[in-house]
């Protein structure tokens, strides 16, 4: 009995070391392939990290960026409206100066710093403060000098003195006077070029009027394309105490020009530039016309004027007031 009782306590002492070798190896084995799982799952957690903390450094890098953006926009802005590109040089505006009288070329500037900083930023880094300064000067001279260049009127050299009217009567020449009225003489000069030159056919070129013995009047324009002149001529030494008998058109008249003589012209009904013109043939000098005319010119040569007296000879047709020839005479200009 008791070896029986023994052998069954073995077999169940054995069977329940079975079990519990049984129940450790599953135990094991769970923790085993728990501690796998564990270990797989760790990547995929820090990859979910990173997606999520992700945004934080593009957004911060986009922030930046637009930063360093703007502060490069607004320096370029700054450089430019101050006169100088981002390497320092002058900015040129093909040659123009500024309208503005007080327009200066601006330099930016370190005076003041230590470290041994260029005192001025310039074309040339390599050029000493000093220097830079005496250049800076020299440009804002050139500029001044420029715009005052500008402010003052166009001058013509004048380099042909003699206009001629070319008629089929023989030629007239006319001694330019500009020193008596320069925008009378610039407008002949305007007015030969634009009909193509010396020569060409003056459409608008006629003597219409003869008043014998002394105003020979006629016209010479192009109508919508040369503007006549505007300037009173000038009054000459010694002319300033004639008097003038104003007419009924010009009651305020002045002196615009010396008394005329035989040869002189000027501008009719005392306009400043006409176009309409006439030639003084009296022997003896106008004095009843005073100095209210503008002269541009005189006829100096005898050939000339018997050009002139020739043509009062000429058929005429009269009117309450005035004498014309019956047949206008055209004539052509030419500068020589």
């Amino acid at each position: 009995m008791q070896s029986a009782h023994t052998r069954m306590r073995r077999i169940v002492e054995k069977e329940n070391r079975d079990i519990d070798a049984r129940i450790g190896k599953g135990s094991v084995g769970k923790q085993t392939q728990s501690s796998s799982k564990n270990r797989r799952r760790k990547p995929i957690n820090l990859c979910l990290v990173m997606l999520v903390l992700s945004p934080i450094p593009i957004v911060g890098a986009l922030v930046y960026a637009t930063r360093q953006y703007t502060i490069w926009s607004t320096a370029q802005q700054t450089q430019q409206a101050e006169g100088l590109t981002p390497q320092g040089t002058i900015l040129k505006n093909s040659g123009k100066v500024a309208s503005s009288s007080g327009t200066k070329i601006k330099r930016l500037r370190n005076a003041g710093q230590s470290g041994g900083q260029v005192g001025a930023i310039d074309i040339d880094n390599n050029i000493p403060p000093s220097e830079h300064i005496q250049k800076e000067a020299v440009v804002e001279q050139r500029i001044m000098e420029q715009q005052r260049e500008q402010e003052q009127p166009t001058k013509t050299s004048y380099d042909k003195k003699i206009l001629v009217l070319t008629t089929k009567h023989g030629n007239i020449k006319i001694t330019l006077r500009p020193d008596l009225s320069s925008g009378s003489v610039d407008y002949i000069y305007k007015l030969v070029e634009s009909y193509g030159g010396n020569g060409k056919r003056c459409m608008h070129c006629k003597f219409y009027r003869s008043e014998k013995p002394g105003i020979l009047q006629g016209i010479m324009a192009h109508e919508g394309v040369v503007p006549v002149n505007e300037v009173l001529g000038t009054c000459p030494e010694g002319a300033e105490t004639v008097k003038n008998d104003c007419p009924k058109w010009d009651k305020h008249c002045g002196c615009h020009g010396p008394v005329m003589t035989r040869g002189a012209i000027a501008w009719a009904a005392g306009q400043a530039g006409g176009p309409d013109f006439f030639i003084d043939a009296y022997r003896d000098p106008a004095r009843f016309w005073g100095t209210q005319h503008t002269n541009f010119g005189f006829i100096e040569d005898k050939a000339s004027l018997e050009i002139i007296d020739a043509i009062f000879e000429l058929p005429i047709e009269s009117t309450a007031d005035m004498d014309f020839l019956k047949d206008p005479i055209h004539f052509d200009l030419v500068l020589e």
